[in-house]
């Protein structure tokens, strides 16, 4: 039920979808049921005698007719929804897409100032939206719909024309005051323009390797099922360091629980859910795409405070009962992959996944755009654009240096030879000057970086520039058009800008002014640079109380205190190493993680026995292999990057010490042990580490490396792995050799439980030690 206010008067109209609708006036004649039973609940109920859509058509027909305060009844009528059978379109028409390409999220305000909306944003200097609508096109979707706001609708005209020849139709659809994705969604029900089941990426930024065959066939064989079955969310089989818990009916795939994660080690669940059907995940991630049927826009409709697909998706799960209606999901398989850009870490990550070919075949050389018509491939997945001047060239105009990996380099870059530059993209007619370090970072067109500088996991706009001897500060957004003064003393969580933000940010954005850079920062307190580790909105949307509370848990209180370089280094490899283990194992992901870890290496100046000895600990702490037959496998599948790492004895000597001391000082992130008890009729849920890794520092006291000796504290637990584990990596990998792990043992000291536990093994190979002098002799 609705309130319309006509002249100051009150009327409530009461919506009801009727499931048989003929072409006469009165639609309402085929749900007498539904009639009866509202006009028993409200006896001075008005039928509007004609269907009625819009507000204005209600607001007309009641000043005309001149209604008393009442109620009303409105039948919807949709063409799409209920058209005459002559009509009807059969079950498997190709979806439309409906792709809402503006940011309603103040955190990309420094960026989407200068270049539009937010889908124009370069990844891998190649708009956001050519990557999105690259991938549509590889799904059935023939029909794309582009809604914008009607302020950036001009920037989208280029993109109109250049894709409009690869599907039978892609419009524009200008939404003149919206401020949020419900608000776009809402504009579309209104207008009729939504003529059956849709694919909604309401994020833009959202990338995919999937052609969504299976999970389209799913979606409809349930609707032919049961038309309550309104929504399929696609879920990708990824790890991440933010994953919500989702609770799914194994069954049915039906979503059960939709957790808003506040605090990622605890979870109170309903107890029904627990001796349910229901199974509990936190290792999947929220592609941001979802198949939709016109209940979904109508949802939008009737709620008018609905400003996010989250929202829908909540009120479908807590009203189950009263609207019947049911939301499923669909898990991508470990081969295809599927993420959306939520922050400025997020899209770091996405832009090195899109790099590092995770995408594939979204990938930087299979890409073209108005402004580069391809890229030259590079060893070390270097990519380097080209203009039509230079196309064909083998080496492309401008200088690139040498020691670059996993980079995107525009056209006409002048990068000094002695410049380290991983993990990045590299924007159009930039400069960078000599023994600069660029370490995860996006660099924006026509910049000049000074020599000598260091810049590390930011994001910089176009035309900016950077004198010599800067030390940018990590997690650094700067705007287009910014000159950095040397020595700027950078308040946290912030963006430097050239301009005051827009007054549609007037109430989610402050602003001060330092040495003609104007300072932004979130009103509610909140970090410019990532959702704090808290479950972002699937979605599309603006920051809600219910962000600003969840913003202010963590900023309350001190900064976290910054890694030293060698754990910032080991940070690094734990993520390298969990991303390559969420997907279908390959030797092309062992080159890959090899690359991204010589990369860390070369970015951290880390010696080669401290990369042995923190890349085994690493690989040690990932999910499996806390049991014996889990690490075993994983280490048979992973034996290209040991035999990479650990050719010389030194090197081996550091894995057994890495064994000797497995360490973590990485957050929760995935391959938790669940333990539950149950609670006044719920269940809470806590999630551990794994037994290989021990406990975690938290931020309050910094993080670090703790080294204990687990094998005289647990030596039931632990003994025997490490020991079957060393005569596995000698007697059946051949990564050992006899000489380091009689190195190493004698080391250990005399009263070590661990030393005791490898005596078996140490008397076994100095006994064949002797036997083979004897033969020799």
């Amino acid at each position: 039920m609705n309130e319309l206010f006509v002249n100051g008067t009150a009327h409530h109209i009461v919506t009801v979808d009727l499931c048989c609708v003929s072409n006469c006036e009165t639609v309402w004649s085929t749900s007498q049921q539904t009639l009866q039973m509202l006009t028993h609940t409200l006896p001075k109920l008005h039928f509007l005698p004609l269907v009625l859509n819009t507000t204005a058509d209600l607001t007309h027909e009641i000043l005309t007719k001149n209604y008393p305060r009442t109620h009303y009844f409105k039948a919807r009528l949709k063409t799409s929804a209920m058209p005459p059978k002559r009509e009807q379109k059969k079950d498997n028409e190709p979806l439309t897409g409906v792709i809402v390409v503006d940011s309603y999220d103040p955190r990309f305000a420094p960026l989407s100032a200068t270049v539009g909306p937010w889908c124009l944003q370069p990844i891998c200097n190649i708009p956001i939206i050519d990557f999105t609508l690259s991938w549509i096109m590889r799904t059935e979707v023939q029909k794309v719909m582009l809604v914008v706001s009607e302020k950036n609708a001009p920037y989208m005209e280029k993109v109109e024309r250049r894709w409009k020849p690869c599907f039978e139709s892609l419009n524009l659809i200008c939404c003149k005051n919206a401020m949020s994705v419900g608000d776009a969604l809402r504009e579309l029900d209104t207008r009729g323009l939504l003529t059956g089941d849709f694919l909604l990426v309401s994020n833009p930024a959202t990338f995919t390797s999937s052609t969504l065959q299976t999970q389209i066939a799913a979606y409809r064989e349930r609707r032919n099922e049961n038309k309550n079955n309104v929504m399929t969310v696609i879920y990708s089989d990824l790890k991440t360091p933010r994953n919500a818990v989702v609770g799914i009916e194994k069954s049915t795939k039906k979503l059960k629980i939709y957790h808003k994660q506040e605090d990622p080690t605890q979870l109170d669940i309903d107890k029904p859910h627990f001796l349910g059907d229901a199974v509990i995940r936190r290792d999947i991630v929220d592609s941001g795409i979802a198949i939709c049927s016109l209940n979904i826009s109508a949802q939008f409709s009737d709620n008018f405070d609905f400003q996010h697909r989250d929202d829908v998706i909540r009120e479908i799960l807590v009203n189950e009962e009263i609207l019947l209606q049911n939301i499923h999901v669909e898990i991508l398989p470990p081969s295809e992959a599927a993420l959306s850009i939520i922050d400025y870490y997020s899209l770091l990550v996405i832009s090195n996944l899109l790099m590092e070919r995770w995408f594939y075949p979204l990938v930087p050389d299979r890409m073209t755009s108005d402004d580069c018509c391809g890229f030259n491939s590079l060893p070390g997945n270097v990519y380097i654009a080209v203009d039509e001047e230079d196309f064909g060239r083998l080496s492309p105009v401008g200088s690139v240096c040498k020691r670059a990996f996993n980079t995107t380099f525009g056209t006409k870059c002048d990068v000094h030879e002695s410049a380290v530059i991983s993990c990045s993209t590299v924007g159009r007619g930039s400069q960078i000057g000599a023994d600069t370090t660029i370490v995860n970072c996006i660099i924006g067109e026509n910049c000049v970086i000074g020599a000598n500088c260091r810049l590390e996991d930011s994001v910089i706009g176009n035309g900016v520039r950077i004198p010599d001897q800067t030390q940018l500060p990590k997690h650094s957004i700067i705007s287009a058009g910014v000159s950095y003064v040397a020595g700027l003393d950078v308040p946290p969580n912030c963006a430097l800008c050239s301009s005051p933000p827009h007054e549609d940010f007037d109430e989610t954005i402050n602003c001060k002014s330092v040495k003609d850079i104007h300072v932004w920062t979130l009103a509610n307190g909140g970090p410019f640079f990532t959702v704090n580790g808290r479950r972002a909105d699937s979605g599309n949307g603006s920051l809600g109380d219910e962000n600003e509370n969840d913003l202010g848990t963590e900023s309350e209180g001190s900064e976290p205190v910054e890694l030293d370089a060698t754990a910032q280094f080991y940070e690094e490899v734990v993520e390298s190493m969990e991303r390559i283990q969420g997907f279908t194992f390959s030797n092309q992901q062992m080159h890959n993680l090899i690359l991204e870890i010589n990369s860390s290496k070369l970015a951290y100046n880390i010696s080669m026995e401290d990369v042995a000895k923190y890349v085994f600990s690493a690989f040690l702490g990932l999910p499996g292999n806390e049991t014996w037959s889990g690490l075993k496998e994983l280490c048979t599948k992973w034996v290209l990057l040991f035999t990479n790492y650990y050719k010389p004895k030194k090197s081996q000597v550091q894995l057994l010490l890495a064994v000797e001391n497995p360490g973590c000082i990485i957050e929760i992130i995935q391959g938790e042990r669940v333990r539950a008890h149950v609670n006044d009729g719920r269940i809470c849920v806590v999630l551990t580490r794994l037994p290989w890794v021990t406990s975690m520092m938290h931020k309050a006291s910094g993080h670090r490396l703790i080294k204990k000796d687990r094998y005289k504290e647990k030596p039931k637990e632990f003994g025997p792995m490490v020991a079957r584990l060393t005569h596995f990596l000698y007697n059946d990998l051949d990564v050992l050799e006899e000489e380091a792990i009689l190195e190493w043992a004698g080391s250990l000291d005399e009263e070590s439980e661990l030393r005791r536990i490898m005596k078996p093994i140490v008397e076994w190979l100095q006994q064949d030690s002797d036997e083979d002098e004897s033969e020799g002799e």
